[in-house]
């Protein structure tokens, strides 16, 4: 919300309009959008995944997204 604020007063100053607010929102929408479609294509969380029950390999898959040096030992703390 703050660059969508920030960048709608630049463009308010830079190119005046009858009604500065509606840059705000639609860089406010723009952000809201984009941060939705990429939480989306982020995997779960390893220990939201092992504290759902969900199978530990699934777990051990999402942390090697993060650091590919995880072994299974440590998901299985996390059950812990």
């Amino acid at each position: 919300q703050i660059y969508s604020y920030a960048i709608g007063q630049w463009l308010t100053y830079e190119f005046p309009y009858d009604y500065p607010w509606k840059y705000t929102f639609k860089f406010g929408t723009l952000f809201g959008i984009i941060m939705f479609f990429g939480m989306l294509a982020l995997p779960e969380s390893p220990r939201w995944l092992v504290g759902a029950g969900r199978p530990l390999y699934e777990a051990l898959e999402a942390a090697h997204f993060v650091n590919p040096d995880v072994t299974s030992e440590m998901v299985v703390l996390l059950k812990k």
